[in-house]
């Protein structure tokens, strides 16, 4: 929760010291001043609705199995089309996915995550195939916060990769925390 306290319980003031960047009054109210937004976020004088359910934060990955796992993928050249990644480090279902580098020579090239392997076309997960880059150039790091399951439980991270203008290969890095 957000919170600003001013004053002291007892009404004494704080030690102002010997500093004089900051001045302290010399009496502060009796009672504490507490001032809290509706949502515990941020100053209260914030208008605005804030959606932080799209953030994870460490806690949220903490009491899942232990301490969060760092998993990766490192692929080798892919060509265009369906791309399914799996290697021995990954070996989970659900990650939170927190970037993904892709190296390719190409000028023009777009990028989709998939839930399962039944391929960009069929796009049948529960949740549709989400575009993470369009007209991407060249090499291009996409830093994401994207809670990922794996809806076959293949332990793969599906993608689509469609490149523009020809048939240029493209590799993949992805890197994440293992999740329940």
């Amino acid at each position: 929760m957000g919170a600003i306290l001013l004053g002291s319980a007892d009404g004494t003031p704080p030690n102002p010291g010997v500093g004089n960047s900051i001045p302290i009054p010399q009496t502060l109210p009796k009672d504490p001043l507490v001032l809290v937004d509706a949502l515990g976020i941020g100053p209260p004088t914030w208008e605005c609705v804030c959606d932080l359910s799209n953030y994870v934060t460490f806690d949220d990955l903490a009491a899942l199995e232990g301490e969060p796992m760092y998993v990766h993928i490192v692929s080798s050249a892919s060509p265009e089309g369906d791309i399914h990644l799996t290697s021995s480090d990954w070996n989970v279902d659900r990650a939170i996915i927190k970037m993904i580098r892709v190296e390719t020579t190409s000028n023009n090239w777009d990028l989709y995550i998939l839930q399962n392997g039944n391929g960009f076309v069929v796009n049948d997960a529960q949740i549709p195939a989400l575009r993470l880059m369009t007209r991407g150039k060249g090499n291009e790091d996409i830093i994401i916060d994207l809670a990922y399951e794996d809806e076959d439980a293949s332990k793969t991270v599906h993608l689509y990769y469609r490149d523009n203008t020809g048939s240029s290969l493209a590799k993949f890095y992805i890197a994440g925390f293992k999740v329940k």
